[in-house]
């Protein structure tokens, strides 16, 4: 199963870290390229105690890689996991619209 992860945030990057870690192939997706390129080379853009060390174990195994290109991918995957922020208004109501 192919799973893919909009947004390596401190959210995303964990869910893509973990997943492969339990053997899912997973495709993160970033519109940072530096975001994608780290992660590609399975080094966390966060710290999260592990993260470091499940990426690259993913990417030694071949279940980890990232992307800007979600077009280029959206096809291959069978779940797709949105991992953005939500955004909020000047007030920091969150805008759930």
């Amino acid at each position: 199963m192919k799973l893919g992860v909009i947004g390596l945030g401190y959210v995303g990057v964990v869910t893509a870290a973990v997943f492969s870690d339990l053997g899912f192939e997973v495709i993160g997706v970033d519109l940072d390229q530096q975001v994608t390129d780290l992660v590609g080379k399975g080094q966390s853009p966060i710290f999260e105690d592990q993260t470091d060390l499940l990426l690259l174990n993913g990417v030694v195994r071949g279940l980890i890689s990232a992307t800007t290109d979600l077009d280029s991918v959206i096809e291959d995957l069978d779940i797709l996991f949105v991992c953005v922020g939500t955004p909020s208004s000047e007030d920091g109501v969150l805008d759930l619209s």
